[in-house]
């Protein structure tokens, strides 16, 4: 309840919040819930898995300082490698005109919406931006950087703001002070913007970034101080509650026969991400997310096989993604050790050159699903302490 509090109180004021952190630490869910709190009825939100509602501590409702304006337009979009500035500020596309072509002059989702709030079509606009950093920023923002910055816009708390910058569409004409008319792709309409048109106060933009990404480029550090930043980790208290554990579980004192599903995927989340906060830092942890197909099950049998799956389909492919190439990483996660129950999952395999002279080893794995449940369920207590 109190961050996502603090994260409508920050859209307000600053109008643009970046949720950042490692995957699985409930980035997505958190945006739905956001979405629903500020009362847009006009929304397509991604698919929640039922039964998630307190995971942050939330609860059905609350008193908020900041108030957003009952019509707003809401807009969704997941940035890319190839995500431009044609397609968020402005771009030109040909059409046929007079027997030949010509460069007609389109507005991007940003500055669409931007355009219809300072018309009055809507009272205010929400830009959503999956995977921000996916995308070069400085190209796709380019000069709109600055009016990302609340100060510079038309307005401030609905009063004339004396240091508003006016926007000048790049490669647009203007006259009579009125520029050429710009196509909105969302309705088919053409507007002329006056010469001094001011970019309005309520545009609004929430961001999400994957911390891990390796693929992603850095977030532009001009672009990123306009935003109040607010990142997400992997919460253990979280876990033990959506898997109803009661006290949590230390290795220290824990018997290994006994432990049950539930204190297995406890000690297994935290020692994994002791070992890649250690080795890599905390931006690569796993999310406890990442084992949400365990709040929801009926039995110790049930618990035990999804917890494998969760392991074959989820935790091991990002422990891999993360340690490929580091085997003395790898053989300290998984345990390998001869005579140990992970001999069957976890090998080191050392190979020779042509030479017949040892030059390199690597780690073969096995499923999980390749051994029987009993052993399976043994490889994943003792891997977890």
């Amino acid at each position: 309840m109190e961050m996502l509090k603090q994260i409508i109180e920050a859209l307000y004021k600053k109008k643009n919040v970046l949720i950042y952190g490692p995957p699985g630490t409930g980035k997505t869910y958190l945006l739905s819930q956001l979405l629903k709190e500020i009362s847009v009825k006009k929304v397509v939100t991604p698919v929640i898995t039922p039964g998630e509602q307190e995971v942050f501590g939330l609860d059905d409702g609350g008193e908020w300082e900041a108030e957003f304006p009952d019509n707003m337009e809401i807009e969704w979009v997941t940035f890319h490698q190839f995500y431009s500035y044609d397609d968020f500020i402005l771009g030109k596309r040909p059409v046929p005109k007079n027997g030949g072509m010509e460069l007609e002059a389109h507005l991007g989702i940003l500055t669409d919406g931007a355009v219809r709030v300072a018309i009055g079509d809507y009272e205010a606009y929400l830009l959503i931006i999956d995977e921000i950093n996916r995308a070069n920023t400085s190209q796709v923002f380019g000069e709109f950087i600055t009016y990302m910055e609340p100060g510079y816009r038309a307005t401030i708390n609905n009063l004339e703001n004396p240091n508003a910058l006016p926007v000048r569409f790049p490669g647009v004409s203007y006259r009579d002070n009125l520029s050429e008319p710009l196509l909105s792709l969302r309705n088919g309409n053409r507007y002329q913007i006056p010469h001094s048109w001011n970019f309005p106060e309520n545009v609004f933009v929430v961001a999400t970034m994957n911390s891990v990404d390796r693929a992603a480029l850095p977030l532009d550090s001009a672009l990123a101080r306009r935003f109040h930043r607010v990142e997400l980790r992997t919460d253990l208290k979280v876990l033990q509650k959506k898997i109803g554990l009661g006290n949590a579980p230390s290795r220290d004192s824990v018997e290994i026969e006994k432990l049950s599903y539930q204190e297995t995927a406890y000690l297994l989340l935290q020692r994994l991400n002791n070992i890649i906060c250690a080795e890599v830092g905390s931006d690569f942890e796993l999310g406890h997310f990442l084992l949400k197909d365990l709040f929801n099950v009926g039995s110790d049998d049930e618990g035990w096989q999804t917890l494998i799956n969760v392991w074959e389909h989820s935790l091991f492919p990002q422990i891999m993604d993360r340690f490929t190439g580091r085997n003395d990483v790898l053989k300290d996660l998984f345990k390998i050790v001869d005579g140990e129950v992970t001999e069957n999952v976890f090998k080191e395999i050392h190979y020779s050159s042509t030479e017949g002279i040892e030059s390199g080893s690597y780690i073969k794995a096995n499923s999980l699903h390749n051994v029987s449940f009993d052993e399976a369920v043994a490889v994943l207590k003792f891997i977890s302490i």
